[in-house]
């Protein structure tokens, strides 16, 4: 879902994309033009009411993502790295602008084949000051309705509160995104039973 800032940016892109090549855009932004990413939107957005947030929804397909190591297997879930990327140079002197304020939320769910079980889950990472927020965690749920039935949840919650990032808070800054770099680093466990 785009609101605020962002979803007056997609609504620029889709007035100024042609109509056949709309699912082409959406598709390399979603994927950050991974070619081991594909995606199958439910429905392309248009630009007709620009009042409302746009959502797409979307089914997600990943390619070369899982190591099979006979009894277990390493996954790895995460689409985006968002701000995965931002560290401060140690030698800058000069504050940081974000291009704006931003809000990202979003929940992946897996659900895992029957005889699997989780061996192992990356530590969350709860950041949270008045500048900016990362919430990442993963969430195990058995479905008591069906026993043996386990789902992930992968649960993403990013802010930037400020705009501006000053020189003496690049190091708390860096320090959070090494955190945030680490947990995108590490990969899911599954073990076949």
């Amino acid at each position: 879902k785009f609101t605020g800032n962002k979803k007056s940016e997609m609504y620029y892109y889709l007035a100024n994309t042609p109509s056949n090549k709309k699912a082409l855009f959406f598709q390399n932004y979603i994927t950050n033009k991974d070619k081991n990413i594909t995606i199958e939107i439910e429905e392309i957005p248009t630009n007709e009411s620009r009042e409302k947030d746009i959502e797409i929804d979307y089914s997600v397909k990943l390619e070369n993502r899982v190591i099979d190591l006979g009894k277990e297997l390493y996954i790895g879930v995460e689409l985006d790295f968002a701000f995965g990327n931002y560290d401060m140079e140690d030698d800058r002197t000069r504050a940081f602008e974000f291009k704006r304020k931003t809000a990202i939320e979003g929940e992946t769910t897996l659900e895992l084949a029957e005889g699997m079980t989780v061996k192992y889950l990356p530590s969350p990472v709860e950041i949270d000051n008045e500048n900016y927020k990362f919430q990442l965690s993963y969430i195990s749920k058995e479905n008591p309705e069906v026993p043996g039935e386990t789902t992930l949840h992968y649960l993403k919650s990013i802010e930037i509160k400020n705009e501006i990032l000053l020189p003496e808070q690049f190091e708390d800054w860096n320090n959070a995104i090494s955190k945030v770099k680490e947990f995108y680093g590490d990969q899911i466990i599954l073990e076949k039973k």
